[in-house]
């Protein structure tokens, strides 16, 4: 496995990072569509409740993704810049 430095590196590190805001976009569209369509039911029912967990698991799971991209893209920058650091 070969370690990328410079402006590849950074290349990858930008698109993983743009693949985690789309997919927070689309967690906060799912949670906007999940909130208006419980607004209609007033009394907490199976399927609300259900849409509750639903929201929760997609929102904790966008979340728990994104810090993990985040963190892979600090290390390869890290590493980059160790790599880097060795040659000069």
């Amino acid at each position: 496995m070969a370690i990328t430095t410079g402006k590849y590196a950074n290349d990858i590190f930008i698109k993983k990072r743009r693949k985690v805001m789309k997919f927070k976009k689309l967690i906060v569209l799912m949670s906007v569509v999940f909130a208006l369509l419980l607004i209609g039911c007033e009394k907490n029912g199976p399927a609300e409740n259900a849409g509750k967990k639903i929201d929760n698991a997609v929102e904790n799971a966008g979340d728990k993704m994104g810090d993990a991209v985040e963190k892979t893209g600090d290390k390869i920058k890290d590493m980059g810049d160790s790599i880097k650091d060795s040659t000069n």
